[in-house]
């Protein structure tokens, strides 16, 4: 574990073991103190080319590697990242600025990942079809295509890379990782990891650099396979070059979340998750909201966004009560700060300014401090651009139309949520909006587009929990939240709602029960329960109840890692 500490210069990881660059590099920082914390170098063109043929000669014997005793080196790795998580949570927190909980989400949803490629057996298999021409009958065969290669973000140095090798390796493909620069030492600990689980040598192969080494990767005949994610130039440099090299590449970067709230939104729960989607990862994530548009009346929640915002503080990754961390850099800061001052000089009326935020014993720390900006329009900087930071726009129209037409007219994805308790509100937004590669608004109420299910639920409950279901399928909202917190303060009573979901959910017919109505009755009770000053938890690009992300977006991304005889597609989420 000592390869990744102190002011050392890193190492590759090549054909399974960890080799010292002969390439000089840049230092690695921490974003709180900016103490060096070792050199990550810039590889060679030799080495790079060393870890492209190790990897291609490794994929001669792993192709042939049976289905059974790949998946058993991935649940070995799994359980090692099980059993690691905190150690890799600290050393994450180190390079990156991450809470220690956000750092620890981080690590799960990458096992999350680990755990799908491990019963990859069944994506595997192929198709047959008997005569579909006279005498001729056909079949495909999942086969893997060669050496990949993942070209992955600063701000999640453990979940990114997990997306992409283990699903990789398990099709039978060998990878070659090239993690940031900015925080390399994590994805080094991951590779000791998997070594200690079994991997043969040469089927992932880990180099560090920037641009002249990706383009040395791409351009490279033995590479058949490119995955990126990243800023949009550089997922544009990226796309473009493999393309051009004809490699399979697939290349995502860029995003404009909008949070939508309706006036008949449960206002307490709508802020509480906004700020928690604005400011967790300190902004520093794909899928945060960076812009909220208030219908009608609920142009008059700015005062309270405007407190709840004030109210989260950033502070060092052991800080329990800080709610986010530094960014990753002072470039980065800086960014952001010009992108603060360009919405001043647009016209745009900042209500909470954190440019100029310190925190107590970190004064070389790259600190923003939550940032409010009202009256947005389309035209401005801080609208069209990606901030990627702790920093909010509100937009106020006048009708739900309005609000998708100006979510429609942004080029940005990823994703729009929609705080309502109207299902007559929420259908409209799911068919309509168009944000990007996908859409899943959240209603505070969800619960009433499966009404029956939810009164079956309820049926068996104490009966202020069952007046509390009844409220809210007659859309008496207040009434339904006020019986919730009356039921809920009551001693003995179960404190998380999703228990009492399944609880009732076993006495139902099949039919009735299942893992979604659940959810969707336990975020409506739990709606209740939110309180105005939000508790930011752990948080990553891919949200989840409980997280910190952008309510109820989900993003699922498709890895291509097949020959071209075959349509089988690896996905993670």
């Amino acid at each position: 574990m000592g390869h990744t500490r102190g002011m050392d210069k890193l190492p590759l990881y090549i054909d399974g073991a960890f080799v010292d660059s002969e390439a000089g590099g840049i230092a690695v920082t921490d974003p709180a103190t900016q103490e060096v914390l070792c050199e990550v170098p810039f590889a060679s063109s030799g080495e790079v080319d060393r870890a492209v043929q190790g990897a291609q000669a490794a994929f001669a014997s792993w192709r042939e590697t049976p289905l059974p005793e790949r998946a058993r080196v991935l649940l070995a790795y799994q359980q090692l990242l099980k059993e690691r998580q905190d150690d890799l949570a600290r050393d994450l927190c180190r390079e990156t600025g991450k809470t220690f909980e956000d750092a620890r989400g981080e690590i799960w949803r990458g096992i999350e990942v680990v755990e799908h490629a491990a019963g990859i057996a069944s994506l595997m298999m192929g198709e047959t079809a008997e005569n579909v021409a006279r005498g001729i009958d056909t079949y495909s065969l999942v086969q893997p295509l060669g050496v990949c290669v993942g070209i992955t973000p600063f701000n999640f140095p453990a979940m990114v890379p997990l997306w992409m090798f283990p699903l990789a390796i398990a099709c039978g493909n060998t990878f070659v990782l090239k993690p940031s620069e900015q925080d390399p030492m994590t994805p080094n600990r991951l590779m000791e990891l998997l070594a200690e689980a079994g991997a043969p040598p040469g089927v992932v192969q880990v180099v560090h650099g920037g641009r002249e080494q990706v383009d040395a990767l791409i351009e490279h005949p033995s590479v058949r396979a490119v995955s990126f994610v990243g800023s949009v130039p550089v997922a544009r440099a990226v796309y473009r070059k493999a393309a051009q090299h004809l490699k399979r590449v697939q290349a995502l970067a860029g995003a404009k979340n909008h949070l939508v709230i309706m006036p008949d939104a449960d206002k307490e729960q709508a802020i509480a998750s906004l700020v928690g989607a604005v400011c967790g990862a300190a902004g520093q994530r794909c899928m945060a909201i960076s812009a909220t548009v208030l219908v009608g009346a609920a142009a008059d929640w700015l005062p309270d966004i405007q407190a709840a915002m004030a109210a989260v503080r950033p502070g060092p990754w052991d800080d329990a009560a800080a709610g986010y961390g530094p960014q990753i850099s002072r470039a980065a800061k800086a960014r952001i700060l010009g992108y603060i001052d360009k919405g001043k000089a647009e016209g745009a009326k900042c209500l909470l300014d954190g440019g100029q935020c310190t925190v107590d014993g970190y004064p070389d720390g790259n600190w923003v401090g939550p940032t409010l900006f009202a009256d947005v329009t389309p035209g401005m900087s801080i609208y069209t651009d990606e901030i990627f930071g702790p920093v909010l726009v509100a937009s106020q129209v006048q009708t739900l139309d309005d609000a998708i037409s100006l979510i429609n007219a942004n080029p940005f994805g990823n994703g729009v949520s929609l705080f309502t308790s109207s299902g007559g509100a929420a259908l409209p937004a799911c068919h309509r909006g168009r944000p990007g590669r996908h859409q899943h608004p959240h209603s505070g109420a969800a619960a009433v587009l499966l009404v029956h299910r939810l009164e079956r639920l309820l049926l068996r409950r104490p009966a202020r929990l069952r007046q509390a279901g009844r409220a809210l399928l007659h859309g008496d909202q207040d009434r339904h939240r006020a019986l919730v917190r009356r039921w809920r303060r009551r001693p003995g009573q179960h404190d998380d709602p999703l228990a009492v979901a399944r609880s009732s959910s076993r006495r139902l017919p099949p039919a009735a029960s299942g893992a979604a109505p659940v959810r969707q009755l336990a975020s409506s009770l739990s709606s209740a329960a939110a309180t105005t000053v939000p508790t930011l938890r752990p948080c990553c690009s891919t949200s989840a109840p409980g997280c910190g992300a952008a309510p109820s977006n989900r993003k699922l991304r498709s890895l291509r890692f097949t020959s071209p005889r075959c349509s089988a597609r690896a996905t993670t989420s």
